[in-house]
């Protein structure tokens, strides 16, 4: 939704030009310059391909904490030919969390909810978004009761920070048709 193209598509780019990506972190190989600082050989896999990101001193030093194998990142950076691998790496420039630049993009949360099927869904996703509260998200409710549709928005206090586990909770409540994160 915020990543230009999957993995196995990826090609050589010119210096400059850069690409954006997202992908699990399956290794990291955490080397030293001459100079004493640390750099990364960090492997992104999206399940359609993998490639090399070259995570450079002053990148690495900034992004250390979520820099960690099973992690899921966007990276956006250049694309070349890896002489070594005989296949293509990237030269990374900006590394987010996931969750940050899902959050960053969001427009809103939106979810479907049909309270004839469930007259506890009200309570329930109220219990499940108290957590995440405090994050950038405004949440927009669907509802249906009795063939009526109403849109409710939840935002202010009520906006949540749009993790996995929020997404999980919700899709598993009794009456949630849909729960998708809508992007401008």
């Amino acid at each position: 939704q915020f990543c230009d193209l999957r993995l196995n598509a990826l090609q050589p780019t010119r210096r400059g030009e850069y690409v954006t990506v997202a992908g699990l972190i399956v290794g990291i190989r955490v080397m030293k310059t001459k100079k004493g600082l640390n750099w990364a050989i960090v492997s992104l896999d999206d399940q359609s391909g993998r490639v090399d990101v070259m995570v450079y001193s002053d990148l690495y030093e900034a992004n250390r904490e979520i820099l960690r194998t099973d992690a899921i990142i966007v990276a956006k950076g250049d694309i070349s030919n890896d002489d070594f691998s005989g296949g293509l790496k990237m030269s990374g420039v900006e590394i987010d969390e996931l969750i940050q630049v899902r959050e960053q993009r969001a427009d809103h949360l939106s979810i479907d909810v049909d309270f004839e099927k469930s007259h506890a869904a009200a309570e329930e996703i109220i219990e499940s978004l108290r957590p995440f509260k405090g994050g950038l998200c405004p949440v927009k409710l669907n509802c249906t009761i009795k063939g009526l549709q109403s849109e409710l928005i939840a935002s202010g206090e009520w906006s949540v920070k749009p993790t996995d586990e929020l997404l999980f909770n919700l899709k598993n409540i009794d009456g949630c048709e849909k729960v998708n994160i809508r992007y401008t």
